[in-house]
């Protein structure tokens, strides 16, 4: 290491002077132009030697003298070649590449090693006789170009290469044009995948892993979810009712019926749906029943649905679609499950048939632990807003988002019943474990004893769908989490199940020569989800976020399109591991995604509505949100809007009703709601009390 007060230090110990520094030899890694400086500085004079050579070729290859009036690109060039060395730059074909492009650094000279020992084949591999040399070199790994006709400059190693929608992406190249820009300090590009950090922390009271997202855990290992339903678990239960709320809805759909059935029961052929039916004869429901045979549907499933409805004695039919892998391949391109697609198809059939049959009611076997996921937040039954009419309401508005967004089920299948909002109160939803409390085991004893039910064996985790297991591979390898993760957690909260029997659940054991066959049929491969980003430290002190617009439109002068970034993350130093490289695991996750800007964008204006698009953003992670952007356009979910709903109403101190999240889809609608209830609630203060608002 080297100090630039080591003379002063030498000359107070009395000892004799170091004599001065005029040569200076760096070698071993790039050798970027800002540390380049920072040595010229503390040494003044030093002539700045960047030596390259790996061992294999003898350490000493070539060498450059840095100028500092001369060389102004953001790294120091490794030079001209030694005597005797001859370099050649060839790309994947062994071709030469012409000056300026990137290509791997071969090197021939005299005193090349003849190999590695012990390893024949690693010395086959970087020991070749390219065509175009016709003599024998070390393939090196590193990336060059020539910057003139003789000077050449490092820009990283072959095996750093990333691959951006299909186009080779040297990350090196991204972080030299970043690093031109005068704020930017230093700079690391890598594709970030959400996924697993490798062990994964478990509640210990759920099961929930630390691998989905937005899960903490406190000191005693509970998760953050478990603390939050801790606060409304009484509400909670008080919303979810008993089995008399069963039997007035069968009295409410009995007077409302117009056809000959109280329930078109939706039975899969699983554990939850078939138990609910038998439930539903036994209260006294009249039921039909109505089975997606999605193409998937396992021979005993199959044998358990014929089994049930004879014995049973109720009216069924299946329903199916020649779209099916279609709708599929959407879900699982959309959402990495096949569970949305099906739900959704399912659904649309049964609205139309219940419609035509004059049925008034549709039920379904939905746990609780899949409403939670799906349709509520614990927020929702918090003591100041719990109001189950309301939670009902939002429910309503949630599914008239779902049923009018455009996708494959809307393409292939009649969907015209949901433009008009009548079809909402004509045909009710009743989500049969809304209101029948029962313990998995009871539920399997039940099923054991009383119904000619019998587990199947041949469906892998499900117990009636086969394709299942591909939704759950899809999503495990391109989200990082299975997604049943989060359902079965709240069916541990809601006592339907133990934690050990959820995580029990949750070990596949997959065919996997079944799942690509399946996977072939369907016509979808996975695809992790990752993004281009940029982690950077800054010239400013104090550092702050530097504008990901404007470092875009940087890096767009020195790269092409796919080499720009869709995510920028300031951090305060770049991660080193142990023995001085990028530790890319240590980066951390970006929190915000680019969007592309669309010529309809429309900036937000006053504060409302600028503090409303921060909030979406920060809920969305995307970097900007316009005034007229849909928050379900861009991505949002049903709970994503009650939990931006109830952030709204936190911050401005007022009752955003839940429903309106799905009313006000965009930015400016909202603000307009959200203005008028904070004027009606200034109108009902006294002065004082406008006074303190106002922090006056």
């Amino acid at each position: 290491m080297i100090d630039g007060d080591a003379a002063d230090v030498a000359g107070a110990n009395g000892s004799r002077p170091a004599p001065p520094i005029d040569t200076l030899v760096v070698g071993g890694e790039a050798f970027t132009r800002s540390l380049a400086e920072k040595i010229v500085d503390r040494l003044p004079g030093v002539e700045l030697h960047n030596e390259y050579g790996p061992t294999e070729a003898v350490v000493g290859c070539m060498d450059h003298v840095w100028s500092p009036h001369l060389d102004l690109g953001p790294n120091v060039p490794i030079g001209r070649p030694a005597p005797g060395v001859r370099l050649h730059v060839l790309d994947e074909a062994g071709q030469l590449v012409p000056r300026g492009v990137a290509g791997e650094l071969h090197i021939s000279r005299p005193g090349l090693t003849t190999g590695y020992v012990h390893l024949p084949d690693l010395t086959a591999e970087r020991f070749t006789t390219p065509p175009v040399v016709d003599e024998r070199t070390y393939r090196t790994g590193d990336l060059v170009r020539y910057v003139d006709a003789s000077t050449m400059e490092y820009l990283g190693r072959i095996d750093e290469q990333l691959k951006v929608n299909g186009v080779r992406l040297e990350p090196a190249e991204v972080e030299t044009a970043l690093e031109t820009h005068p704020r930017v300090a230093t700079a690391a590009v890598r594709l970030w995948t959400p996924s697993s950090n490798g062990a994964t922390q478990r509640c210990h009271r759920c099961g929930l892993g630390s691998d989905v997202p937005g899960i903490s855990f406190d000191d005693d290992g509970g998760c953050s979810a478990c603390c939050d339903f801790d606060a409304v678990q009484d509400q909670a239960s008080g919303y979810f009712g008993g089995e008399s709320d069963l039997i007035a809805a069968r009295d409410r759909a009995r007077v409302r019926r117009t056809g000959d059935h109280d329930v078109l029961h939706l039975l899969s052929g699983g554990k939850d749906s078939t138990y609910a039916l038998h439930r539903l004869v036994e209260l006294g429901f009249e039921v039909s029943v109505l089975t997606l045979d999605n193409g998937f549907l396992s021979d005993q499933a199959m044998a358990n649905i014929r089994r049930t409805v004879d014995e049973l004695g109720v009216d069924h039919v299946f329903a199916s679609t020649d779209a099916m892998n279609e709708i599929f391949r959407d879900s699982l391109e959309r959402y990495s499950n096949v569970c949305n697609g099906c739900f959704k198809t399912i659904y649309t059939f049964a609205v139309n048939r219940a419609l035509e049959r004059g049925i008034p009611m549709i039920g379904t076997g939905l746990s609780r632990g899949q409403r939670f996921e799906t349709r509520l937040t614990p927020g929702q039954f918090a003591l100041d807003r719990f109001d189950p009419d309301a939670i009902d309401q939002a429910v309503v508005e949630a599914r008239k988002v779902y049923h009018r967004t455009a996708d494959a089920v809307s393409r292939h299948l009649d969907t015209s019943v949901f433009d008009d909002d009548d079809v909402f109160e004509r045909v009710e939803f009743l989500d049969f474990y809304r209101y029948e409390h029962v313990e998995l085991d009871h539920l399997y004893r039940y099923l054991d004893e009383r119904a000619p039910w019998i587990r199947p064996t041949d469906t892998g985790r499900s117990t009636n769908c086969l394709i299942n297991d591909v939704g759950i591979f899809v999503h495990t390898s391109e989200r990082g989490f299975h997604n049943y993760a989060l359902p079965y957690s709240w069916d541990v909260r809601m006592g339907h199940k133990e934690r050990d029997d959820a995580l029990d659940e949750l070990d596949d054991h997959f065919d996997n020569d079944e799942v690509r066959r399946m996977l072939d049929e369907v016509g979808y491969q996975p695809n992790r989800r990752e993004i281009l980003a940029a982690w950077y430290t800054t010239t400013e002190v104090p550092a702050v976020d530097l504008d990901p617009d404007e470092l875009r439109r940087h890096l767009a002068d020195h790269l092409p399109d796919h080499a720009v970034p869709s995510a920028f993350v300031r951090i305060d130093s770049v991660p080193l591991s142990a023995n001085g490289k990028l530790d890319a695991v240590a980066l951390p996750a970006p929190t915000r995604r680019h969007r592309d800007a669309s010529t309809g964008y429309v900036p937000p204006s006053g504060s409302v509505e600028e503090a409303l698009a921060e909030l979406w953003a920060q809920i969305l992670g995307v970097e900007r949100v316009g005034a007229d952007d849909d928050f379900f356009d861009l991505g949002g979910t049903s709970l994503d809007a009650l939990g931006m709903i109830m952030n709204a109403s936190e911050t401005y101190g007022i009752k955003v009703p839940d429903e309106d999240a799905f009313r006000h889809r965009t930015v400016s609608e909202l603000a307009v709601v959200v203005e008028r209830l904070v004027l009606a609630d200034i109108e009902s203060m006294d002065d004082a009390a406008v006074a303190d608002a106002l922090g006056d």
